[in-house]
């Protein structure tokens, strides 16, 4: 009878080491810790971003946030600082990678901003700059509304003459900084029906009068698509509001 008794307390201790997980093999107590997600490539120019967009936000903004931690903490994003006050509007992106978000910001400033791939831990964003002799005026419109709401017509006239002013003090020291540049100031006039801004020159005087526009509230900005002939070298100043 002893004899029995101990073989089943024997047998009952056996199977209690057997279900003990100090008794499980090296290799099956590793796969109860979790492991670290793999969705995320190490490489930033492998990753892929779920959803982002950019409201208007100007590109010195832009640049900071992908180089945060959620998105691209690996890469560094250097602006020009004539560039860092340009609006960017990029609707709602979705799955999106780094060139892809570059080519958005390629379209909604129509060309002017050239991003550059310097190594893969370093981007630029400079202006585009034409070939010397391709230069084209180009003519664009941007909105006033924002900055005219809410004005009487006598403060609506006082607020079009401060701007012109804050333009012609730009054109003065852009002409005083570069003395031998033939392309003189730009033409464009205020279409007081619209509440619209038109103006032509190069793209680069196109560019000041955006950071400007940028600088009075929430102004939008709208492209033409089509080129004019190059704007005369006059130096004169520009046609006053109507």
């Amino acid at each position: 009878m002893k004899t029995i008794l101990n073989l089943l307390s024997i047998s009952g201790c056996a199977l209690l080491l057997l279900a003990s997980p100090m008794s499980l093999p090296a290799q099956q107590q590793t796969n109860v810790v979790p492991q670290p997600s793999k969705n995320r490539p190490s490489d930033a120019w492998q990753r892929r971003i779920k959803e982002i967009h950019f409201d208007g936000l100007p590109l010195g903004e832009v640049a900071k946030i992908l180089q945060e931690q959620e998105f691209f903490p690996e890469v560094n994003f250097v602006t020009e600082p004539e560039l860092n006050d340009l609006p960017i509007s990029v609707s709602q992106l979705r799955s999106v990678g780094l060139e892809d978000i570059f080519n958005a910001i390629k379209i909604v400033t129509k060309g002017k901003v050239e991003i550059n791939r310097l190594v893969d831990g370093m981007v630029t964003f400079t202006r585009t700059k034409l070939p010397a002799g391709e230069a084209k005026a180009v003519c664009q419109a941007f909105s006033l509304n924002s900055y005219l709401a809410m004005r009487t017509p006598e403060q609506s006239a006082k607020a079009l003459k401060e701007l012109e002013s804050a333009f012609d003090l730009c054109w003065n020291m852009l002409e005083r900084a570069n003395p031998n540049d033939p392309t003189g100031r730009p033409q464009f006039n205020i279409h007081s029906g619209t509440r619209l801004l038109i103006a032509v020159g190069s793209p680069e005087q196109m560019l000041v009068i955006e950071q400007v526009i940028g600088q009075l509230g929430d102004a939008k900005t709208r492209f033409t698509d089509s080129l004019v002939p190059p704007a005369s070298t006059s130096t004169n100043k520009p046609a006053s509001a109507k």
